[in-house]
Formats: C-alpha cells, structure tokens, sequence
C-alpha cells in the first residue's frame, strides 16, 4: 500500500518532462548574464556561460485560473496565474463590476505560480475582472461565481462540529493533495457562538473523525473575532500543529506547524431548520520548515511537490510551503462536541505519554 502510495506521489513529479543527459550532437541552450538565450559555444558575454551569477529571462504569464468568461465559480476559488518558468513575480488585483478593488493579497505559491486570495469569499453570482501585471507584461480577464452563500441560513448554528474534507481542490503546492490524503491531515472546527456580524470557533485535528485528545486544541478566531455576513464566514490567522506520518519519506511520526491558517466558507441548511455543512469552503496555511525536525527539510518536502517558497511573513527566506485549499466542503459530525484542550493538558494526560 505505501508503495502504491508513494508512486502517487512521484506521479505528481514527473507529469512534465526534465533535461536529460542524451549525449546527442545537439548543443544546449544555457541562462546567460546577458538575459538572452545564448549557445555553450557563443560566449558572447563578457562573463563565461557557467557564471553563477547567470540570471534567467523575467518568465511570462501563460495560464490564468479561473478561466476567461468562466461560470459557475466557487465564491472560495483563487485567482491563479502559472508562467512558464521559475521566477514567477507580479502582482495580481480583482475588481467587482463597479471597479472597486477587492481586498486581497497575492503570494507566490511556487516558483511557477502566483495566487490572488481575497479576504473573504467572493459574492455570489457576481462578474470580476483579473488583471496580473508583471514586469514584461500584464493581462486581463474575467469570471462569475456561482450561486452558493445567496440563501441566508435558517438556523444560526452553534455547538455543532463540522469536519473538513482537506483534498477537495488544491491550488498550491503541486502535491498537496496527494500528501494531504496519505498523510490523513483531518480537521475539525465547531462554532461555539455566532452573532448577525461575528462568530467564534474551536478547532481541533482530528484521527478517524474523532477529536485527536494528545493535540492541543486551537481557536481559529483568536487574532480577531471570525466574520461572519449569513451565509458565509471567514476566521484566522492562527497556529495548529499535527502529527504527521512521514514514513514515505523515511520518517515516522512528525510534528507538521501550519502557521497563517485561516478558514472560510458558506453555511447551509436543508431547508427544514437542520444545520447541514459548509460549502466553497477554503483552507490557507503555511509550513514554515525551519519548525519542522526533518533534515534538508526542503528538499525532502519538495521531492514530493511540497516546494519550498518564500515565506508570507519574511520574503527574504525562502523557507515555507504554502497550501491553499479551495472549494472545500465540511460535513456535521453528528454528536462529537469538541473538548478544549491545551498543551499541559496533554503533557499531564497519562493516555498521550
């Protein structure tokens, strides 16, 4: 099984060809210092073709998520733009059909790929325009959402705990999804009180659906109340961590931080007064792997397409995997009400020792 497992892994590697030693008669082209193409025998710059402080070409743009004149988009969806080589920088805006900004930040989600995530979620059944500006270019497009958060929910639920599928849709890194599902991340969240503009929550990991009792528990609203406008919310930034089995990379059990996590979504009911889930949901975190105990950490993460980019909080250290998860969905976990619990409750419980 883990063999099968770890194949899935390497099949998220290998879907685009790599460079290859053929030995042919053909001569590769090189990055040169003089930012153009340049053949091994044209050294037509002042410094050899093997300069270590050879800098590629700015890439371009070539693919932008959600597609143009697309419909039917998840209020949750980032706005994606890959280009066709490492070196992805720009910036990226979102305007609503009267032309305001929508309030948002663009981070760099790989070396190939540039995200736009707005604050919250996107209004329903609205026209938005995306334009990505980087230093050689800049293109515009535009969407519509789908429908989801236009019916306010009946009930304003509370002490109802709500589990989270965390493979729905990935947008960031290229195997999050793959990890995310063999390594069993589950994450529980339950509303503990819930106002016309505010919400509180409690989060916890989860094993087999049930609470994890040798984590500690986390409150996804502690930086600031949640938002809440019916029938969607958004709640973070906070901090959680979980035990992570990384035996396919040659570790066992591994204390994975996510910092920066925020949630979002929209609340349903079933139209009779019963609570249902949550939909178009999405999950942000960030890895910092400097707090992860595994060493080279970021090429051992990235061989399984978890690369390392540069961190939200420091641009300067190219240090953090970012995971971005997008119209997600939660279901109820009829009966579990969440314990609270801190790290000396843990440390003092004879059952986690």
């Amino acid at each position: 099984m883990r063999r099968a497992l770890y194949a899935a892994l390497t099949l998220v590697l290998t879907g685009c060809p790599t460079p290859t030693d053929d030995d042919d008669s053909t001569v590769e082209p090189v990055w040169t210092d003089d930012d153009d193409w340049d053949e091994l025998d044209d050294d037509d710059s002042a410094a050899p073709a093997d300069d270590d402080d050879a800098t590629p070409p700015v890439p371009n743009a070539v693919l932008y998520e959600p597609a143009d004149g697309a419909t039917g988009v998840s209020p949750s969806r980032a706005v994606v733009v890959d280009f066709e080589h490492e070196g992805a920088r720009g910036e990226i805006t979102l305007t609503d059909p009267l032309g305001a900004e929508v309030a948002g930040r663009t981070l760099q989600a790989s070396l190939e790929r540039l995200v736009f995530l707005s604050d919250g979620l996107l209004a329903p059944s609205t026209l938005y325009t995306a334009t990505v500006a980087w230093p050689t270019g800049e293109h515009t497009w535009s969407f519509t959402t789908n429908a989801s958060g236009s019916d306010p929910v009946a009930i304003l639920p509370t002490d109802v705990t709500l589990h989270w599928s965390l493979t729905t849709s990935v947008v960031s890194p290229p195997g999050a999804g793959v990890f995310l599902g063999i390594a069993d991340v589950q994450l529980l969240t339950q509303i503990t009180n819930v106002t016309d503009m505010d919400m509180t929550m409690l989060g916890a990991v989860s094993t087999d659906g049930d609470q994890d009792l040798c984590a500690p528990t986390f409150d996804p609203t502690e930086a600031d109340s949640g938002v809440f406008v019916d029938p969607t919310f958004s709640a973070g930034p906070t901090a959680f961590a979980q035990l992570i089995d990384l035996t396919i990379l040659g570790y066992g059990l591994v204390q994975i931080p996510f910092r920066d996590a925020q949630l979002a979504g929209v609340l349903y009911d079933d139209g009779n007064s019963n609570y249902a889930g949550v939909e178009s949901g999405r999950f942000v975190g960030v890895v910092d792997v400097r707090d992860v105990n595994i060493p080279d950490a970021c090429d051992t993460l990235g061989s399984v397409g978890l690369p390392c980019v540069p961190c939200p909080f420091d641009l300067t250290s190219e240090a953090c995997v970012v995971f971005i998860l997008d119209d997600l969905t939660a279901a109820v976990q009829p009966g579990l009400q969440l314990e609270p619990r801190t790290s000396t409750d843990v440390v003092n419980d004879p059952g986690c020792q």
